[in-house]
């Protein structure tokens, strides 16, 4: 276990932070004693990790990365990019490939199927947090949607599935089959991200929650 002034060295410890996307109501009393970002129903918190956990950092540490870089927001950049140096997005042009690891390269895609394209990694630890990796979005809007708008849905913590935003593709559909999954594999466990349905808004380049 890492000492508490060893933690809170950000010099030493920039490269091992990377970002986890939780359920905000689920998990209120832990997210009491960070910083982190929140869209909709969903949390984003800064961890330290050895690759295979991941231990959420509290404000006490946090503020000393602060001091050093500046912003929270630098720091939560920083970690953002970690965590796709560490756990590289995967693509999967039907969600059922995971099971063969079928992996592709997300920035390669150039059609979204009919069953969305899943986003994860290799290691199928945390994907769902692929999300935030700047120009991901943006780049999968413009090579493999026209550069339409995106609907994104989580299957758990570790993946999100995307589809174009188009008119013969209810987001109620797409809802209430993330409800089943959810409630069939994730219902009250740590998997559980959230059962609402977000849009990326290509000309804004930004993620919110779809209104429903």
């Amino acid at each position: 276990m890492m000492e508490l002034n060893e933690l809170q060295n950000y010099e030493e410890m920039k490269d091992k932070l990377i970002v986890r996307l939780m359920n905000y109501e689920n998990h209120k009393e832990i997210l009491k004693n960070t910083y982190f970002m929140k869209i909709g129903d969903i949390a984003a918190a800064i961890c330290i990790t050895d690759k295979k956990t991941a231990h959420i950092l509290d404000k006490e540490v946090l503020d000393k990365y602060i001091n050093t870089v500046g912003s929270f927001s630098k720091v939560f950049l920083n970690a953002c990019e970690n965590t796709r140096q560490l756990y590289p997005p995967k693509a999967l042009l039907n969600p059922t490939n995971i099971i063969f690891k079928n992996f592709k390269d997300p920035y390669t895609i150039k059609k979204i199927n009919l069953a969305g394209l899943m986003i994860t990694n290799d290691k199928a630890f945390l994907g769902a947090s692929s999300i935030f990796f700047p120009g991901l979005l943006k780049n999968i809007s413009k090579k493999a949607a026209n550069g339409n708008d995106l609907l994104i849905s989580f299957t758990s913590v570790h993946e999100a599935i995307i589809h174009e935003f188009r008119k013969d593709l209810g987001p109620e559909a797409i809802k209430e089959a993330v409800r089943e999954v959810n409630d069939n594999l994730n219902n009250g466990t740590q998997n559980f991200l959230t059962n609402k349905i977000y849009v990326y808004y290509a000309a804004q380049d930004c993620v919110r929650e779809y209104p429903m």
